[in-house]
């Protein structure tokens, strides 16, 4: 069910000015207030200005039946301000608190319909006792932006994995939530854990034929990992989550795509060799429809859960990141559920002097379960290059290039190709 109430289509872009100003004031204030009580405070201060060659992520022209449609290969200048504040400090000899602040406005030079303004707020309690530790940490993600969806008007609906580029730039609220809290006894550790996340789509829904409506989306999930230090810096461990997904209403109507799941997983997290950090979080996860599911679709299926990241020092000016994630989800963009994959590759080179470069390939997958026909991916190349002229201010450029294919034939409204560049400063206050 969408909130969305009295927000305008299109906000013109002198109000994102005014509150990109104004917020970055206020963040300004905060730092300066806490530090003359004592907290630690770092603060930044960035701009970047660069091209995207598809805005809307189109590569196909509409059909004419199609009122409103987003126009193929429309390219913009974009503008970007952000500011951060952070803190941290002692709010009592058993509790910790940091905490960060970030709004970020971005312009689009001749689409000022995909003008926004995001706030991003972090808390992260943390504590200790003899044998426990402890932490809370949330985020929260506002985005003031337009309240209406694009409306897509080729073969095949959607553009790739719903266009999330297009999604995030558009009225939205995202919590996300977790906690822990770890018992050790001897070598051994117990470790409870609870998940909260929800995504909240202020952009208003229509039955208009093309328009992509959002459905609010949540998952809660709450279990315990049993393992052992086997090292001083590895642990195995063995962990079960019980959770529930739920996919709200569209136009009225609640979505069956509920679900209760379980999943078992098995963890490592360590310094398996002196040039491998590793941590690894896998295992079956066992969903169950909360009611009946349309026919054609099955209400008990077992996916794969994976979450894992790798860091390799490939000399002493090398390092190499990995990075691969598989979860099932509900759809955002119409009734239904997916598999959202993620394999992430980075090289990273650092000259000396201030100077480093990346380089990295990233396939991002969408794998829709019956009765949606849909599977997408999108392959992206990028370099990167920054050079830190002082410990204060750096400078970066970057390019990236997406190419969005559909495994489904004869789908053109879903494939597409982006090319994304930057240049942008940042400074530390």
């Amino acid at each position: 069910m969408t909130t969305a109430a009295g927000h305008q289509a299109l906000i013109a872009p002198d109000k994102y000015r005014a509150n990109a100003a104004r917020t970055i004031g206020i963040a300004a204030i905060f730092a300066a207030s806490l530090a003359t009580a004592g907290w630690k405070t770092s603060a930044t201060l960035s701009t970047r200005a660069g091209y995207d060659s598809n805005v809307f992520l189109q590569d196909s022209a509409p059909a004419p039946s199609y009122s409103g449609a987003v126009r193929p290969r429309v390219g913009s200048f974009v503008g970007d301000l952000a500011a951060s504040v952070a803190v941290e400090g002692a709010v009592s000899p058993q509790l910790n608190l940091a905490a960060s602040y970030a709004p970020e406005a971005m312009w689009f030079h001749t689409q000022s319909g995909e003008d926004n303004v995001t706030h991003r707020l972090s808390l992260l309690f943390s504590g200790r006792g003899d044998a426990t530790t402890w932490s809370l940490q949330s985020a929260a993600t506002r985005i003031d932006g337009a309240s209406q969806g694009p409306i897509f008007g080729c073969e095949g609906g959607a553009t790739a994995i719903g266009g999330i580029p297009l999604r995030d730039r558009r009225d939205a609220f995202i919590e996300r939530s977790t906690f822990k809290l770890t018992r050790t006894r001897g070598a051994w550790f117990l470790r409870p854990v609870a998940t909260a996340y929800f995504h909240d789509f202020l952009t208003k829904q229509s039955s208009r034929p093309g328009y992509e409506n959002y459905i609010d989306r949540s998952e809660y999930t709450g279990g315990i990992d049993l393992g052992r230090n086997v090292s001083a810096q590895d642990r195995l461990y063995l962990g079960y989550r019980y959770g529930r997904q739920d996919q709200l209403k569209l136009l009225g109507v609640d979505s069956p795509y509920d679900w209760n799941l379980q999943r078992f997983l098995a963890g490592f997290e360590g310094v398996p060799v002196a040039w491998l950090k590793l941590n690894l979080l896998a295992g079956p996860e066992l969903r169950r429809a909360a009611r009946p599911l349309p026919t054609g679709c099955d209400d008990d299926r077992t996916v794969w859960w994976l979450d894992a990241s790798a860091s390799v020092t490939a000399g002493p000016r090398d390092t190499i990141a990995l990075n691969a994630r598989r979860y099932a989800q509900p759809s955002f963009a119409s009734f239904g559920s997916y598999e959202d994959i993620t394999y992430e590759g980075l090289w990273r080179h650092d000259f000396g002097r201030g100077l480093v470069a990346n380089a990295g390939y990233k396939a991002y997958g969408g794998k829709w379960m019956a009765t949606a026909v849909r599977s997408d991916w999108i392959l992206t190349p990028s370099l990167a290059l920054s050079y830190a002229l002082n410990r204060r201010l750096s400078l970066d450029a970057n390019w990236s290039a997406d190419r969005a294919s559909s495994r489904v034939p004869a789908k053109p409204g879903r494939e597409y190709v982006r090319q994304l560049s930057f240049l942008s400063a940042r400074y530390v206050l």
